[in-house]
């Protein structure tokens, strides 16, 4: 799979057509980041009146965050739009989340999926969210005796750094009380489990 990058559009409709329009000749597959939220023009959210004018849209939304509020699902000329929120962290987990299967229904071919481990709480994780609600939380997972922990990285905000010190997410799901310390939970790698060591 190769990506190009095409340059930053500046807000407005028209603008950010013609770019889709102009990328759309050179690929099967368009992500946007930005511009998707649902305040439209009284945010400055142009992405989606665009992608309304010039497809269809499948889904406006989903349950999971952070950003899943705002994810956008669409086709233009018979190829697949993913929309994707623009803070860092909601855009990370968002593209983690939704480009795979996409890239997997396009193309008819598998990705590779990251290994899950088994892994007990070193804390609680602090309730977010409610009712049926994913949270994506990243945690840093090291070994311990009889097998893995995992502490939550950082505070749960709008940050990059809030990304950088872990090597594992989870996906809160449900009753929150089964995050409590002393708990096992399964924790997606985002490192090869070799690169795991006891003193990091």
């Amino acid at each position: 799979v190769q990506s190009t990058v095409f340059p930053i559009v500046a807000d407005g409709g028209e603008a950010i057509e013609a770019a889709i329009q102009k990328a759309l000749t050179d690929c099967d597959i368009l992500v946007v980041i930005g511009g998707v939220g649902k305040g439209e023009a009284n945010y400055q959210d142009y992405t989606l009146e665009a992608v309304r004018k010039m497809g269809q849209i499948a889904c406006h939304g989903v349950q999971l965050s952070p950003g899943g509020k705002n994810l956008l699902l669409a086709e233009i000329e018979g190829k697949p739009l993913l929309g994707i929120p623009g803070p860092p962290h909601a855009a990370i987990i968002m593209t983690e989340y939704f480009l795979p299967p996409v890239i997997e229904w396009y193309m008819g071919c598998l990705l590779y999926e990251r290994p899950v481990i088994e892994a007990v709480l070193e804390d609680d994780f602090p309730p977010r969210g409610g009712g049926s609600s994913i949270w994506e939380l990243r945690v840093h997972v090291r070994e311990a005796p009889g097998g893995y922990s995992a502490r939550l990285v950082g505070r749960m905000g709008e940050t990059v750094e809030n990304f950088i010190g872990a090597n594992a997410s989870v996906s809160v799901t449900g009753d929150r009380d089964q995050y409590r310390k002393g708990k096992g939970i399964k924790a997606k790698l985002l490192v090869n489990e070799r690169t795991i060591t006891s003193n990091t």
